[in-house]
């Protein structure tokens, strides 16, 4: 994703992973962590939607069934700490 941003003429992405059952998110933030460690360049950061979009004006994203889980639930994945 990244190299073909860069042929494109962009610099930079944050990769951006849509509303998504359970925490698949945890994988969207390591799969991101590991480009950033692995020093794919252009890659500075990851854009979480969702799952916290309003119930009554969620927009495009197909509506989650599972109850959006707590934003302190994922601190400790996305600040890098354990």
């Amino acid at each position: 994703m990244a190299e073909a941003a860069a042929k494109g003429g962009t610099a930079h992405i944050l990769p951006t992973f849509i509303t998504a059952p359970g925490r698949d998110y945890l994988l969207a933030i390591a799969a991101v962590r590991a480009a950033i460690a692995a020093g794919v360049p252009g890659i500075i950061g990851l854009h979480l939607e969702g799952p916290f979009l309003s119930p009554h004006r969620p927009g495009i994203p197909p509506p989650c069934r599972d109850p959006p889980p707590h934003p302190r639930g994922y601190r400790s994945d996305l600040c890098g700490r354990a």
